[in-house]
């Protein structure tokens, strides 16, 4: 029988993890030694929704080693360097949740979501315009039209 722990997002919800798929997080298996069940796993910075995506990650990579991701990455093509899986569950997510679970996994010790999540900002934004990232990514510039003008002088 797998042991079952109980982890707490931020936002007081419950989710359970077996035991295998708690070992690929660095933090939840740190604190199995000095697990209560009455009290769970409280993670303080990762809130349910986020922590939910993370758990359905773990659980696939519970029996096997996630694929490597080369740095920097060779190609914005993520078709060739990632697996399918991989590819589906990242690309399923708007950017904001891309950026929840890239925190959340540093949180958790998760090094390959990490990268799995900073590999598709990557290409995300690789061969974008400034316009086209302060549109994506909600940005006002606060610059003056004269600091503007100042600033397109420099070349670097």
């Amino acid at each position: 029988m797998e042991l079952k722990f109980t982890l707490i997002s931020d936002d007081n919800v419950q989710l359970e993890i077996d035991s295998k798929s708690a070992s690929r997080s660095l933090f939840i298996k740190s604190q199995i030694g000095s697990y209560n069940k009455s009290k769970g796993i409280k993670l303080k910075e990762v809130n349910s929704n986020t922590l939910e995506k993370i758990l359905e990650y773990l659980k696939h990579y519970k029996d096997k080693e996630p694929q490597k991701i080369p740095k920097p990455l060779p190609t914005i093509n993520l078709n060739e360097i990632i697996d399918e899986w991989d590819i589906n569950y990242i690309s399923k997510m708007d950017i904001n949740m891309v950026f929840d679970i890239i925190e959340g996994s540093d949180y958790l010790g998760i090094p390959s979501l990490v990268d799995l999540g900073c590999a598709y900002i990557s290409s995300f934004i690789k061969g974008r315009s400034a316009d086209e990232m302060k549109n994506i990514f909600d940005v006002e510039c606060d610059l003056s039209d004269e600091q503007i003008k100042e600033f397109q002088g420099y070349h670097i």
